[in-house]
């Protein structure tokens, strides 16, 4: 008997919600309750007595917190856990990559698997290669080693490793609170390998990141080094990239990170395709142009409304389409499980754009995921909130989530629409740390582990909403003493002070900088 990557999924759920019905639960995972009882008789084996989940009147309850959860995962050994077969290749892929080559039938051994299981997964492992432009070959008295797309193989290995691993305040490396035991392989195997390097390694991003006062967030920080360290591996293995295809998009490298031509483009690419507090200024491409150009006005028929602030809808749209270009290019993304409501909430203008797919492709030789499309969404409807948002903000608040920075100036914008207030940080929950440096009101967050975690771990308590807030939500905020947003003015006295003596070039300055809510001008 031992735990599947569905059961602690499913552990996860009840964590979050307390108590779920389970006709929810065989609708959300597509099972039967046979299979479900199942599930959560197999994880009653492994949970203390106390903790065990309980089946009343058709609903799962449970009491577990989410430091039972973690510590539950964390006691899981190898033997105990029963890992799906994308986990398996995952630990082949990462060997291969990281040793140049692994000895299959050993590597299975360890992981207690059989030999049946090793050739259904080689199977499995050809087909998965084949789609990503790599292939397999067998290497005498060695073991396999993976050909093919240099580029492709790292962006792979880089994404399989940011979702095990951490980065602490000084930016060290550590394992995830919630990885099973097969993440935690994972980890181990990608920490021996740059444990000699690391602090230089990591020094070498920090000046990197400093010196050109490049403010990525989170996730954009982490694949960055894992793929930089990766990087130095592979060149160490004499296994450099070639660029076959080189990239429209980006012309120059502005960053000399590599010695190699090659292999500094194409990180200049990964660092061209990351998220940022604010957008980066990217090179002029008539394509990326026109689609923008296209997307606003196409928008603005199906919404009967135009954007006062029409340069700085197409500054955001522009850089968003141009990243997401470049993201395509390089075949990966970042998943964010809040955009997945945005077509149900803001559906006239996602199917738009969803609808218009199919021409973008053919005229602009572009192709737009549904999360882009979704984050295109909420660029459009920040600004369509713009048009009507009048007045100075008051609270000052800092949103603590895992969420892109598209998603955070959506919700701000909307928020803004019934609340004064002023953002001043956005953080994920490994950057506790800064709060510290932070003077705030309130801190906002919008899931329950977050919540939890700021409360049990930090002592912090927060404001938890849903993203997609509804009136229930707006009035917990009046209710903590935010102030709605009615018939604001602007401090007469005050605006005169900042734009006495300047000249017109200064004053429209600071009225893009401090009022753009009140003041547009045609292009």
């Amino acid at each position: 008997m031992s735990i599947n990557h569905f059961e602690l999924k499913l552990l996860n759920d009840l964590q979050e919600r307390r108590d779920i019905f389970l006709d929810i639960l065989m609708e959300k995972y597509k099972k039967g309750l046979s299979t479900i009882k199942r599930n959560i008789e197999n994880l009653n084996f492994y949970l203390p007595k106390d903790k065990q989940l309980k089946i009343y009147r058709g609903k799962v309850i449970s009491t577990i917190t989410y430091k039972d959860k973690i510590e539950f995962v964390q006691r899981l050994e190898l033997n105990e856990y029963s890992p799906k077969k994308e986990e398996r290749t995952a630990i082949i892929l990462i060997q291969v990559f990281l040793n140049d080559y692994i000895n299959l039938s050993k590597a299975y051994e360890e992981m207690g698997l059989s030999l049946t299981t090793k050739k259904k997964d080689s199977r499995y492992l050809r087909t998965y290669l084949a789609e990503n432009n790599l292939t397999v070959k067998t290497i005498p008295r060695k073991g396999i080693k993976i050909y093919g797309d240099e580029g492709r193989f790292r962006i792979l290995t880089a994404q399989r490793l940011i979702s095990v691993i951490e980065l602490d305040e000084n930016d060290v490396i550590y394992s995830r609170q919630a990885n099973n035991p097969i993440e935690r392989k994972l980890f181990e195997f990608f920490k021996k390998s740059v444990e000699k390097s690391e602090e230089k390694n990591r020094k070498k991003i920090q000046d990197f990141i400093r010196n050109n006062s490049l403010n990525m967030d989170y996730a954009s920080k982490k694949l960055l080094y894992i793929y930089y360290n990766l990087s130095l591996i592979r060149q160490k293995q004499n296994c450099r990239i070639d660029i076959q295809d080189k990239n429209h998009l980006l012309t120059a490298s502005p960053y000399k990170i590599f010695p190699d031509k090659n292999e500094n483009t194409f990180i200049n690419y990964l660092i061209a395709s990351l998220n940022y507090d604010k957008n980066i200024e990217f090179p002029k491409n008539e394509n990326i142009r026109d689609i923008t150009e296209f997307l606003i006005t196409f928008i603005e028929e199906q919404i009967n409304t135009k954007f006062y602030l029409k340069n700085k809808v197409f500054d955001a749209v522009y850089a968003y389409l141009y990243k997401s270009a470049l993201k395509n290019y390089l075949r990966y993304s970042f998943y964010d499980d809040k955009l997945d409501d945005t077509f149900r909430k803001y559906s006239k203008i996602s199917n738009a754009i969803l609808k218009k797919t199919g021409y973008l492709e053919r005229e602009y030789k572009i192709k737009l995921t549904i999360h882009q499309i979704s984050s295109l969404t909420l660029i459009f409807e920040t600004f369509l909130l713009n048009n009507r948002i009048f007045g100075e903000n008051t609270k000052k608040i800092v949103i603590i989530t895992n969420s892109s920075i598209e998603k955070i100036n959506f919700f701000i914008q909307r928020l803004s629409h019934y609340l004064e207030f002023k953002m001043v940080a956005y953080l994920t929950i490994n950057e506790i740390h800064k709060l510290k440096h932070i003077d705030y009101d309130f801190i906002i967050t919008f899931s329950n582990r977050i919540t939890l975690v700021l409360f049990q771990e930090f002592n912090i308590e927060s404001l938890k909403t849903k993203f997609y807030f509804d009136y229930t939500d707006i009035q917990k905020y009046i209710d903590n003493g935010f102030t709605e947003a009615v018939n604001k003015k602007i401090n007469k006295k005050e605006f005169i002070k900042k734009i006495l003596k300047k000249d017109q070039n200064e004053i429209e300055a600071i009225l893009d900088e401090e009022y753009p809510e009140y003041f547009w001008s045609n292009m």
